[in-house]
């Protein structure tokens, strides 16, 4: 489905189309050696020093049942409606403070962040739908894959084909189905002063 947000100035058209989805096909499921190429844009990513301080973990329905399991069952209940028919989970982890390091990485959280962007843009130039979501209970996915402290799970990304909207419950579908929504730019992107509007 395209849904190209209309912009007044033209951008990179898998950022245009990319949108966060709910409604994926559960019949259809996400080979290695695509998930290889997900992992390695996001792995292609600008680090802080180079510092590289994501970790991913990966846990594909039909390849890793349980730990996909796991990871559905620390989302919270609003994301199990609809991310029960992902068959792609993938866990975002910041190396926040890993063992022996001096100190705290400020930029943890920046990097892995744009670490996951990448991964959500190569998503959707391959035709997936993807979903970050910060909807999980952190403890217990900590719990439930023994991550070491120094490290943050930061998000869980959904991901897999398209699928029906029209199976979503409501209000889901026309969340699903509605135009993308953006702030006016000049109301983010300020002009030599803040609070001064950027204007085209």
């Amino acid at each position: 489905m395209t849904t190209q947000t209309t912009t007044p100035v033209r951008v990179l058209d898998v950022i245009a189309n990319r949108r966060s989805r709910r409604a994926y096909d559960p019949t259809r499921p996400i080979d290695r050696q695509t998930i290889e190429t997900l992992l390695q844009a996001a792995h292609l990513a600008p680090s802080s020093f180079n510092a590289q301080p994501w970790r991913f973990i990966v846990a594909a329905k039909d390849q890793h049942p349980d730990a996909w399991q796991r990871i559905f069952d620390t989302l919270m209940e609003g994301n199990q409606a609809w991310a029960q028919h992902a068959p792609l989970f993938i866990v975002g982890v910041a190396a926040i403070k890993p063992e022996g390091a001096e100190r705290e990485n400020g930029s943890a959280l920046f990097d892995l962040g744009m670490a996951v962007q990448n991964l959500l843009l190569q998503a959707e130039a391959l035709g997936l739908a993807a979903r970050p979501m910060g909807g999980f209970f952190r403890d217990r996915l900590r719990e439930a894959f023994n991550i070491p402290e120094g490290y943050h799970p930061h998000v869980v990304v959904a991901l897999g084909y398209p699928g029906d909207p029209a199976q979503l419950p409501e209000p889901l579908r026309a969340y699903e189905t509605a135009p993308r929504q953006r702030r006016p730019l000049g109301d983010v992107a300020f002009a030599g002063a803040w609070g001064t509007p950027w204007h085209a």
